[in-house]
């Protein structure tokens, strides 16, 4: 068996510093938030020799609770790849989410920071303000080849916060496909994951953000129990009324956690291919909880 580096259902917050004076100008904060970048840039990288760097692949469902994987006991989703990493690798059960919503929390994600250090980003629909550093960035600075595909840093606006691109890398989305499901997207993320890899060079390190729009909703009706999943067995998280609708709204939301889990599997089957798992990173995990009420956008 190959040996995998792997982390798992883990929020990153790598650089998250004390929370801010708020009596200090807006200069002084500013200078130490780029005190605090430039010491976390020089203690990530420059201790790592070029030859030494491993590559990363950072999987992110959009919309999904923890608890939806074969790994962690809901035996209606099939999840072989997420279930495959977690035997063989680690789980991170004490990592949280900085944010119930999409933009705050991969704003967190990317930076490194909680939410309320991060001013517009902290709320959704806004910007990233280009004085946060990114982990891709650092590693963009550091030699990495970066990219993205799916949905990366966002709902929002780039321009008002001084950027061009999104803060996830470079954008690989050309790659189609046809949807099993209504509600899915068209995006290939594996194959548009294939042409990133294509595009580096054979001594060059990368870091790809491999980000599913799903499962996020809409959800194609009935399509948990088209594809054989019953309604009574499906674990009914305590703040939901027990009911079929839910039961039954649950099962769809699950056909789209398993294609998120496909396409995890697409990508790590590619690496394996061609040699470079054993020096990957894979990381997986979501931006907040599943798409009900009383989950996401709730504390």
């Amino acid at each position: 068996m190959k040996r995998i580096i792997i982390c798992l259902l883990f929020v990153l917050t790598l650089g998250a510093g004390p929370h801010p004076d708020n009596n200090r100008t807006e200069t002084h904060k500013d200078r130490a938030i780029a005190e605090q970048r430039n010491d976390y840039s020089h203690v990530a990288f420059t201790a790592i020799s070029p030859a030494s760097r491993p590559n990363i692949l950072f999987c992110i469902s959009d919309d999904q609770s923890y608890a939806h994987t074969g790994a962690n006991g809901e035996s209606q989703v099939k999840t072989p790849a997420f279930d495959r990493i977690a035997g063989e690798g680690i789980r991170f059960t004490g990592a949280f989410c900085d944010a119930p919503t999409c933009g705050p929390s991969r704003s967190a994600i990317l930076t490194g920071q909680h939410i309320w250090q991060l001013e517009e980003a902290a709320n959704i629909h806004s910007t990233l303000p280009a004085k946060f550093t990114t982990y891709t960035e650092l590693l963009q600075n550091a030699g990495y080849a970066v990219g993205f595909t799916g949905k990366g840093w966002s709902p929002g606006r780039l321009e008002p916060g001084g950027r061009t691109i999104n803060p996830a890398g470079e954008e690989f989305n050309s790659r189609k496909l046809k949807p099993s499901f209504k509600g899915m997207t068209n995006k290939d993320y594996a194959a548009n994951f294939d042409e990133f890899l294509a595009q580096v060079s054979p001594d060059q390190p990368f870091c790809f953000w491999l980000g599913t729009h799903e499962p996020h909703r809409g959800y194609d009706k009935g399509a948990g129990q088209r594809t054989g999943k019953d309604p009574a067995k499906v674990i009914v998280p305590p703040i939901f009324p027990d009911h079929p609708v839910v039961r039954n709204d649950i099962l769809d939301y699950f056909v789209e956690i398993e294609h998120f889990d496909k396409m995890v599997a697409r990508a790590i089957a590619t690496l394996e291919k061609s040699g470079q798992l054993d020096n990957t990173i894979v990381v997986i995990t979501s931006d907040h909880g599943m798409p009900f009420p009383r989950a996401k956008a709730s504390l």
